[in-house]
């Protein structure tokens, strides 16, 4: 095998960087979701890089056989990923070829290695962790997230009677409610056409709320903005993209901006009117989302981000997300890692202080 390094800031295009076309080819072969593909991570250097961009690569006889890429900073190495990202980690067609890969990983870099939202439901974060030790690397982890997920492996009505009577109830309730207010009608675009438009109703609806008050809504930034819009194009393109409505009288009141590839619905950001919180627009609208993902032969929804209570009343099965940092021994790498440690220990303590003087 043989190995690559490439480099460019992240100003420039990706194509003079990385082999999109053949990593486009390595993430087809191995069923990637769209996160670890060049679509997604173009679409995130242009909102939220900083730093160079280095491409690690493995080949067998001249093709790319794994590849992961990374941002050279100050410090060191660190993913492009952030709390956009729902998933973050190596391409490899076999495990050789992804142990070679961490292996150069941890063995070329300076003081740090940083990884954030690893996959912990897979073999991922394992392999990570074995090849960071096997380097002679202080690691220090940590779980940031347990993200949830729904299995279907029947029918629909299969998948309800699972629920709570509460939630049964409660769905029946409300959709009696709103449909006596006017015409309820749940729509799903794949955004060939009108997408500009259908995404200035999503973004309007999901900032109507407590998101839009927090400025966590995808329009609160100028660059969650334009990451958003670029991801949806990208994976409209593809026909990956599904924007999932609820219309009342036409008027949109809950709506989620989601991928589908691979028999997968990803769900990424959804919202309501909260004038209508009372109905339930934004249950009413996953429900009827399920249905459609049985209906269409999914086999698996991502809620995505982290666990909450609205989450937890649909599934009890998640995913945990890894952050990791590894460390030289090296006397920069040592002093990097007894800090970051030192506040590992401290994190539990101070999350409980916090929650007492609240």
């Amino acid at each position: 095998m043989s190995g690559a390094t490439g480099y460019f800031g992240v100003g420039g295009s990706l194509e003079h960087c990385l082999p999109v076309g053949e990593w486009e080819a390595l993430a087809d072969r191995v069923g990637a979701p769209p996160f670890l593909r060049p679509g997604w991570l173009a679409a995130w250097l242009r909102a939220f890089g900083h730093g160079e961009l280095h491409s690690i690569e493995v080949r067998r006889e001249g093709e790319l056989a794994a590849l992961l890429p990374m941002l050279r900073r100050r410090d060191g190495l660190h993913s492009p990923s952030n709390w956009h990202t729902p998933v973050f980690g190596p391409l490899g067609v076999d495990r050789a070829a992804r142990d070679e890969l961490l292996a150069r990983l941890f063995e070329r870099s300076s003081a740090t290695v940083g990884l954030n939202h690893l996959d912990g439901g897979t073999a991922c974060a394992e392999e990570v962790f074995h090849a960071a030790r096997e380097e002679g690397r202080m690691v220090v982890s940590r779980t940031v997230a347990r993200s949830p997920f729904i299995s279907l492996d029947g029918s629909f009505e299969d998948y309800e009677r699972g629920l709570s009577r509460n939630r049964r109830k409660a769905l029946r309730r409300h959709r009696r409610r709103l449909e006596a207010q006017g015409e309820l009608r749940f729509e799903v675009h794949d955004g060939r056409e009108g997408l500009e438009g259908l995404l200035r109703e999503l973004f309007a609806v999901e900032a109507s709320g407590w998101k839009g008050r927090r400025g966590t809504a995808i329009s609160s930034r100028a660059n969650t903005t334009d990451f958003y819009t670029a991801v949806a194009r990208w994976a409209a393109k593809r026909g990956w993209l599904r924007l999932a409505f609820h219309r009342l009288d036409g008027r949109p009141i809950a709506c989620d901006l989601a991928l589908e590839h691979g028999g997968v619905w990803y769900t990424l950001k959804a919202g309501y009117d909260e004038r209508l919180r009372s109905f339930g627009p934004g249950a009413l609208l996953f429900r009827d989302e399920i249905a459609e993902c049985c209906a269409r032969g999914v086999h698996r929804i991502e809620l995505l981000g982290d666990e909450d209570s609205f989450k937890a009343s649909w599934t009890d099965r998640s995913s945990p997300r890894i952050w990791l940092r590894a460390f030289s021994r090296a006397p920069a790498g040592i002093v990097r890692w007894a800090g970051a440690a030192g506040w590992e220990r401290a994190r539990p303590p101070l999350r409980w202080a916090k929650r007492a003087v609240r």
